[in-house]
C-alpha cells in the first residue's frame, strides 16, 4: 500500500512549483501453528489470546483477535485465529517474540524471528507471503492421571505415585483437589491420585508405589 500526497508552492514573482511526495505501507504477519500434524500440515492454533512483542522502526505489542490496550499497543487486523496482521508500517524487517502462549498449549521454542513488511503488503487481498512471515510452533498440552484405590480393607495406600516422560526426570503434581487422599464416605477407604501436566508427541511412565 502507498499515499501519495502532491505539494504546491508558490511565490510572490509568479513562480511556482509541485511535488509529489509517496509514503509506502508496509504490513507484517504472523502465524500460530500447532506441533501436530495434520495431513502432513502444521494446523494454526485456533484458541485465541497469544500476544507477541514486535521491535523495528516501531516497537509495539500485539494480541492475536484483540488488542492488548494501553501505550504500544496496536491491534490484529485479521479475523482468522492463528493469524496475526499489522498493517501502515514502515517497511522493513520487524524482529517478533512470543511473551504469551494461547490458553492449552505450552510456548513457541521460536525466539527473534523476523518479520518482512514488504512495501505494498496490507492486510487484506495484499497479505505478506508466508515466507516473509514470523512463524511460531506450540505444543498442545494435556494431563495424565495416575491412582490408586483401596477396595473397602482400608489397609492398603499408595505411598508415592509418579509420572516420568520415558528417559526424563519425575513431574510436578498439580495441587490436589480436597476429595483426594481422605477416606471415602468414611469407610475407610482411600482414593489418591495425582495429576501431571504433559505435552502432546511424548511417552509417559507413572509409578506407583502400594504399601499394603
Amino acid at each position: 500500500m502507498s499515499n501519495t500526497a502532491t505539494v504546491a508552492s508558490g511565490n510572490d514573482g509568479g513562480g511556482s512549483s509541485t511535488a509529489s511526495v509517496t509514503i509506502n505501507c508496509a504490513a507484517i504477519r504472523i502465524l500460530k501453528q500447532s506441533t501436530k500434524l495434520v495431513n502432513g500440515v502444521h494446523p494454526l492454533v485456533t484458541n485465541p489470546g497469544a500476544l507477541f512483542s514486535v521491535t523495528g522502526t516501531a516497537s509495539f505489542t500485539v494480541r492475536d483477535n484483540n488488542n492488548p490496550g494501553g501505550a504500544g499497543t496496536k491491534s490484529d487486523e485479521s479475523a482468522t485465529a492463528g493469524e496475526v496482521c499489522v498493517s501502515g508500517l514502515t517497511p522493513g524487517n520487524y524482529t517478533v517474540n512470543e511473551t504469551t502462549p494461547p490458553s492449552g498449549y505450552g510456548g513457541a521454542s521460536q525466539t527473534n524471528v523476523v518479520a518482512v513488511a514488504a512495501t505494498g503488503t496490507d492486510c487484506g487481498a495484499n497479505k505478506p507471503s508466508a515466507a516473509n512471515s514470523a512463524v511460531f510452533t506450540n505444543v498442545p498440552l494435556g494431563e495424565i492421571t495416575a491412582g490408586y484405590h483401596d477396595l473397602g480393607s482400608g489397609e492398603t495406600s499408595a505411598t508415592s505415585i509418579t509420572c516420568a516422560p520415558s528417559g526424563g526426570s519425575n513431574l510436578t503434581a498439580q495441587p490436589e483437589a480436597s476429595d483426594d487422599d481422605i477416606p471415602n464416605n468414611g469407610g475407610g477407604s482411600y482414593n489418591q491420585d495425582s495429576t501431571f501436566n504433559v505435552t502432546a508427541g511424548s511417552t509417559y511412565v507413572c509409578t506407583l508405589v502400594v504399601d499394603p
